[in-house]
Order: C-alpha cells, then structure tokens, then sequence
C-alpha cells in the first residue's frame, strides 16, 4: 500500500448553486423552479490523508492568512480560466466581502449549505452588500485544508468547474472560515 493511502480518511464536501440571471426580458433561474424544490446540487469527494492532521492544517491563525488562502484560491481559479480560454476574473471588495460573510456563518453553525443561516442566498447577500449584480454563482466546500484542495475539488465537478469558467462572470470573491469542529469553510462567489 503507498503511503499516500495510509493514515485516517477525511471527509470533504463541495455544493453548487445554480446560476441566477437578472434581466427584464429573463426570469430569476428561482422563479422556474417549484418553490419547495432546493435550488442546490450538492456534490461531496472523499480524499485521503497521508498524515494525521495537526493544528497548523485546520485552523486559520488569522485573517492575514484566511486572505492570502482567498487570494490564492482566486488565483489558482484565473490560471484555470486562462487554460480555457476564458478572460481573468477581477477581485471584487463587495463580492469578497460576500463570500467572507458566508464562510463565516457556515462555520459559526458548522453546516456547509448555500442557505445562509437567515434564509439569503448569494443573491440576497450580493444585495444587501451593496452589489448591484446581473448574474451570480456561489460554489461552497467544507474540509479541505488548502486553496489547491478546494480548486481542485471544485474543478473536479462538472457543475462547479462550469462556474469557475462561465463567460457570464466577470468578477469573483472568495471567503474562507474554520469552524469550531476544525473544518474550513470556504465560499466562491461568482458575478457580473
């Protein structure tokens, strides 16, 4: 057995939500739906881990280091865009500001859900920041340690690697939290 299948497996999870546009000649995506049917697909991966975890790999020291895993994760996000042909997308404040919040609130209440605990969703949230968007797109993942981990698990999913590199976003912000259970919680909020 190699030794990268040694040690004791964590579970991480990744959920999707599906893009909202705004348009007078367009619906909401939500209006179509039947207003009890969730508009999250959730996707979960389970990886291994070659070591047991230490303090250092799930607990963020400080907010210096939760924006450099952000800025990280939205860089690793552009190289993949640039790989596909697709424009870079700019760090937005207001959308980061977004994601932050929502990350935060997943790990105050150790659930990792594209709802946030009063009910919001992107959209809601991308509003009350003061956002004006056109289009939205939120990926969310819980448990993995690093920016490389959560890109990797997000483009390893059809519907969240389809958000990553729609033509439809031009901005993106990216919010990471550890919860009290040890779990990174992390948001990528996508818009235009």
């Amino acid at each position: 057995m190699s030794s990268l299948l040694r040690g004791p497996r964590r579970r991480v999870a990744v959920g999707l939500v599906v893009v909202a546009l705004a348009a007078p000649s367009l619906p909401a995506l939500g209006a179509v739906l039947d207003p009890g049917v969730p508009m999250v697909a959730n996707a979960r991966v389970s990886a291994e881990r070659s070591r047991t975890p230490t303090a250092a790999d799930t607990t963020i020291t400080s907010p210096s280091e939760a924006a450099a895993l952000a800025a990280e994760v939205a860089r690793l996000t552009n190289v993949q865009r640039a790989a596909a042909g697709r424009a870079p997308l700019s760090v937005h404040a207001l959308v980061t500001a977004t994601a932050t919040a929502h990350s935060e609130d997943q790990a105050a209440h150790q659930q990792m859900s594209h709802t946030g605990s009063d009910g919001s969703d992107a959209g809601t949230r991308l509003t009350r920041a003061g956002f004006v968007w056109g289009a939205w797109g939120e990926n969310v993942a819980a448990g993995q340690r690093t920016a490389d981990a959560v890109v990797t698990a997000w483009m390893n999913s059809d519907g969240h690697r389809a958000h990553m590199l729609s033509s439809s976003f031009t901005m993106i912000g990216i919010g990471v939290a550890t919860g009290a259970d040890g779990r990174r919680y992390w948001t990528m909020v996508l818009a235009a």
